[in-house]
């Protein structure tokens, strides 16, 4: 699912667009770049096929077994552009005083880094997972900041988020699959000599 949502994603033409280096929808929808507002407007169906994604419990994006050894498929795969688009669209609802959606947009990221990890076949993927969580932590005190916030709403993001962060993959799991799949390959080297 997420590599059909990842094929989805589309690009404004960036000549399009002034530079607007102070522009940085980090800080707020308000200070969003006409390329970020423009770029998550044409990627609405990317941004569905995410969510839909991100709904299951678990993923796994290699099958070891099957020989799957490409550390550089997480980019290939676009989680990262695609992990933008869930927080460019958490900044925009949280500007429309849509809490709870911008906060179900953080939980998903939060999914997706989940997924990323699960059965990581290298430290180097397990550590993309890492990364998008840490991108998510970043940016929940602006929402829990927003002026309509209430006590109520940020007790119950801190009870979700505790609880998906104790669900997070250990870094020893993906360690143990990236030295077994270096066993097996030197293994089969040997085999190969002889």
């Amino acid at each position: 699912m997420y590599r059909s949502a990842g094929q989805l994603i589309r690009w404004p033409k960036r000549s399009e667009y002034p530079h607007e280096p102070d522009q940085n929808a980090k800080r707020g929808w308000d200070q969003a770049s006409a390329f970020q507002r423009a770029w998550l407007e044409q990627n609405q169906e990317a941004l569905q096929a995410v969510l839909e994604a991100a709904k299951r419990d678990a993923c796994a994006f290699f099958d070891p077994s099957r020989g799957e050894r490409e550390p550089d498929s997480v980019f290939r795969l676009r989680i990262w552009d695609l992990h933008d688009l869930l927080l460019l669209s958490a900044r925009k609802l949280e500007s429309e005083g849509r809490l709870d959606e911008a906060f179900d947009r953080y939980l998903a990221a939060l999914r997706t880094a989940r997924h990323v990890a699960h059965r990581a076949i290298n430290i180097s993927q397990w550590r993309h997972g890492r990364g998008i969580a840490t991108n998510v932590y970043d940016r929940v005190p602006q929402w829990a900041a927003r002026p309509t916030q209430t006590p109520e709403r940020i007790a119950l993001a801190i009870q979700r988020i505790s609880e998906d962060a104790l669900q997070f993959p250990s870094a020893s799991d993906a360690l143990a699959t990236e030295r077994a799949l270096a066993r097996n390959a030197l293994a089969e080297n040997e085999e190969s000599l002889f």
